[in-house]
């Protein structure tokens, strides 16, 4: 029979899934990221350490950064596209304030970290670990709500500088974006239904082991009661 905890446990690992990936994104995995530009030159990648350029004309330019905790996107487009004016502008005017938001993306494996622990003490199976795992999973999702806040943050705003300054190319939000929302989403289930789950379990131990000592302690006294009842009947009666 699938209980709460199963369904609960199954959350977390999809969760785990999303979130993993998300974070291995560019330079990762080259074609994913949270946020991409194509055009005729090629198409440029950013992910959670780096960014990837793939399909330019020139190979010379094809490839990914090194990993990093923050990276400069507003000068890394400047460098690949020198040809788009606007971007010398748009560069300075973003490179410190982007690439201190692209240290939070950090967030995101952080955030699987957590999330692979909550999945682990679930496994174990025991329903002792529920509490336990519903409260570090409690955890992951709060990271992982930090970390799409800060995602759709930091490429919502060089979106609308590519958008709204730059003629021709198109800033669109890619698949890694999309994976740590629904990930976010899948915890907040994940950890209302192993809270929900830990407490319908104790309501039930409660009410086999405490209620029964309860009653029984309850009778004893009554009876004990009776007797000293019937005992003081019988030596008023002597």
């Amino acid at each position: 029979m699938i209980s709460p905890f199963h369904v609960g446990t199954l959350l977390l690992f999809i969760a785990l899934v999303f979130l993993v990936v998300a974070s291995a994104s560019a330079p990762g995995l080259h074609t994913l990221g949270f946020m991409k530009i194509s055009d005729s030159s090629g198409t440029l990648v950013f992910g959670t350490f780096g960014f990837c350029v793939t399909g330019s004309r020139d190979p010379w330019y094809n490839g990914c950064s090194k990993s990093s905790v923050s990276y400069d996107i507003g000068g890394t487009v400047a460098v690949y596209y020198t040809d788009w004016e606007d971007w010398e502008y748009i560069s300075s005017l973003s490179s410190t304030s982007l690439r201190i938001l692209t240290g939070f993306l950090i967030l995101n494996p952080i955030a699987a970290g957590l999330t692979l622990v909550a999945f682990l003490v679930a496994l174990a199976g025991k329903r002792t670990s529920f509490l336990s795992s519903s409260m570090i999973a409690l955890a992951a999702c709060i990271a992982t709500l930090l970390a799409v806040t800060f995602d759709f943050v930091t490429f919502g705003i060089f979106r609308y500088l590519v958008n709204g300054f730059v003629v021709g190319p198109q800033a669109e939000w890619s698949s890694a974006t999309w994976l740590a929302l629904a990930a976010s989403v899948l915890l907040i289930l994940a950890t209302s239904i192993l809270f929900q789950g830990w407490r319908s379990e104790r309501r039930k131990q409660y009410s086999i082991y405490v209620v029964p000592a309860q009653e029984a302690t309850f009778r004893a006294d009554t009876l004990r009661e009776a007797d000293r009842s019937k005992a003081a009947v019988e030596e008023g009666t002597a």
